[in-house]
Formats: structure tokens, sequence, C-alpha cells
């Protein structure tokens, strides 16, 4: 594997530092205190791969607290990660992943605040092969780390209205931030999010590339959301009648939605879309 210039560093450094670590006094009076070595991402990434076994006594370390795995198809054998300690954790961003990285990676975590996982929908030739499907995602939303999580984004991912169910019952308290793009959500799923509490809590909601329709644009409205939180709507299949009963609505009925590429409702309804409600739409002929 190429490794950016920023990663490069001596494996053997790493390696050693490990085992000297480890190592104590011999004295009999008291256990030697075990030291646990600091790694950061890149040294991560290069350790996954390295043919040789994992060292003991390794702590992943970083200034953002976020453990990174750029590329959304990018594979790294993460069960490699149970020698690493991921307390520190605190912003996951990764490619797919399967359940059994689920149910290796969340007992690992704690307090974790945000969750992005770009399952490169658009780099596949058929999204069979993405492993995140509804199954994946509950199992991911019922760790317990994620009870503090604040943001949730699953781009790309095979996951629908059962996902939504799960997100909408699940107990977590503190998420007010969600994106769900390029799915199979239908209006059922959006229903989900209007009729349990996390649409009182929500203070973004992105649902971007699913093919949603009026019906779910008329929910979003009835339930009072577009008022209180920023909604993007891009890419789906919003028509004129949409676009009618958002003209409908008092200019502070909407406080930001983003109806960008919606291509089926026509440019005059655009137009006047953008008139009445100006830098509070993105209207779709923008």
């Amino acid at each position: 594997m190429v490794m950016r210039a920023a990663h490069r560093f001596s494996l053997s450094a790493v390696l050693l530092g490990a085992h000297l670590m480890g190592c104590g006094s011999m004295s009999p009076q008291k256990p030697a205190r075990v030291q646990k070595t600091p790694i950061g991402q890149g040294q991560l990434e290069a350790l996954l791969v390295h043919p040789g076994p994992m060292p003991d006594g390794l702590i992943y370390t970083d200034p953002d607290h976020k453990l990174l795995f750029s590329h959304p198809r990018a594979f790294y054998p993460i069960e490699r990660l149970v020698r690493v300690d991921l307390s520190r954790v605190r912003v996951l961003d990764i490619g797919d992943i399967d359940t059994a990285g689920v149910d290796l990676l969340c007992p690992r975590l704690t307090n974790i605040e945000s969750v992005q996982i770009d399952c490169g929908s658009d780099l596949v030739e058929s999204t069979e092969e993405i492993r995140l499907d509804d199954a994946v995602a509950q199992r991911l939303i019922a760790c317990p780390a994620l009870r503090s999580m604040r943001r949730l984004a699953l781009l790309g991912c095979r996951v629908g209205d059962e996902t939504a169910r799960a997100i909408a019952e699940a107990d977590l308290p503190a998420l007010i931030d969600l994106g769900l793009w390029n799915g199979s959500l239908t209006p059922t799923g959006v229903e989900h999010f209007t009729r349990n509490p996390i649409g009182q809590r929500l203070v973004e909601l992105s649902l971007r590339g699913q093919g949603l329709g009026d019906r779910a644009l008329a929910t979003l409205i009835a339930s009072g959301l577009l008022t209180r939180a920023k909604v993007n709507l891009s890419r789906n299949d919003i028509t004129d009648e949409g676009a009618r009963q958002l003209l409908d609505l008092g200019v502070d009925e909407i406080k930001m939605l983003d109806l960008e590429w919606n291509m089926k409702v026509s440019e005059e309804l655009s137009a006047r879309l953008d008139a009445k409600f100006g830098d509070r739409i993105e209207a779709p002929w923008e």
C-alpha cells in the first residue's frame, strides 16, 4: 500500500517502543506499571496491514480524537484492533463495515460524539457489494458507546426504513444531526422521524438522494420539522405539487431547506420559491 508522506515512519521503532514500554523492574516488591505506547493515524494504518504480529500496549491518540479511514472502500483487517486501546476516540469516520466489524469496534469505544460511515456507493458496480445494510446499521445503533452521539451520517449505504425506525426508537438522547444519503428510504421511514421524540430534537436532517417525493415533503411540513431544523432534500423527486405546498407556507415556517436538483419542479415554481423564501431555500433550479 502506498502511504501518504505524513504517514511514513519506522515500524520497527513502534514495535520496539511497545515492547520496551511493557518491560519494568525485576524487583519483586512492586509489579511494574504497564505504560501504553501512543500511536497516531498513520502508524495505526501501517500496523493494521503489517504482516507481523500486532504489539500489545498500544493506545490510539489523535489531536482531534478522530479515528479516520479516509478512503470509503479501503480495506483494513480491523480485527487487529483488538490489541489497540481506542478509548480516546470521539469521532469515528470510516468506510463500509459489516457485522463482524461492528462487533469488534463497539466494545472498544466510549463516549462517541460523531459517526460518519461512507460506504462508497459511487465507487461500486452494484450496491450489493456494500456490506452495511439495515441489519448492520441496527447493530451499530445499539452500541452503548453511541448513546452520547450528537451526529450520525450513513452515506451511500444499503439502509432504508428499518434503519430509520431503529434510529428513531433507539436510546440516543444526544443525537441532533442526522444524515442518510443515497439509500432506500420511503415516506414511511420519514414518518419514523416525525412521529417519535427524535423529531423534536433534530436541528439538522439530511435525506439527500433518497428518491423521496411530495408525500415525504408533506409529512415533514405537517410535523413542523421544517420550522425547527435545517433539512436537506436535494437530489430527490419532489414535483410542482410539493413546491405548491411550500408556497402555501409562511416565510417563518421554513428554517432552511435544500431542494437543489429536484428537477421535477418547473423552473417557474423554482423561481417563485426563491423569490418568496430567499436564503431560507436552495431552490431546485438555482
